[in-house]
């Protein structure tokens, strides 16, 4: 088993060095590379086992970060995204952790950490376009005063009924 990680790790380099140099000669770009290292990653995920259970989760993580970054990477260059910067971002972010949920956790338990985690950066990206876009007059005080009076009610809710 440990030849088995040498050998592993020792891919891993050769294939990262073999994408550095590419891009050092200009034949990719960044972009493309974030695109490259993520698929890599994706298949290791799936090589690394026969069932959810069995695979490494850590592949599975790691590669759909970094396939969302690249995402964002490239339609950050092809579009003028603007104030949407941030937002298409932590949307992307929150999709990554999705993607595990869905591959990996749907399939062996009642795991349910990374919707947490997707979903709090899906309300994150809400909040960043919310602030930005409807930052005018009246709503300028909205969301933050919605925010407070969910806050008091959550915290105060069981002491009333009790």
């Amino acid at each position: 088993m440990e030849k088995q990680k040498k050998n592993l790790f020792g891919g891993i380099l050769i294939v990262l060095g073999g994408i550095w140099l590419l891009e050092s000669f200009n034949f990719i770009n960044v972009d493309l590379t974030l695109i490259i290292v993520s698929i890599i990653l994706l298949v290791m995920y799936f090589v690394s086992g026969k069932r959810a259970e069995t695979r490494n989760v850590g592949l599975l993580i790691g590669g759909s970060i970094v396939l969302m970054i690249g995402f964002h990477s490239i339609l950050d260059e092809v579009l003028t995204l603007g104030e949407m910067d941030g937002v298409l971002f932590f949307l992307l972010l929150g999709t990554a952790f999705w993607i595990v949920q869905l591959l990996h956790y749907n399939q062996i338990s009642n795991t349910s950490w990374p919707t947490y985690v997707g979903t709090s950066l899906y309300l994150f990206s809400a909040l960043i376009f919310f602030s930005e876009y409807l930052e005018k007059g009246f709503f300028k005080y909205v969301w933050s005063i919605s925010l407070i009076l969910i806050g008091v009610y959550i915290v105060f809710k069981d002491r009333v009924s009790s």
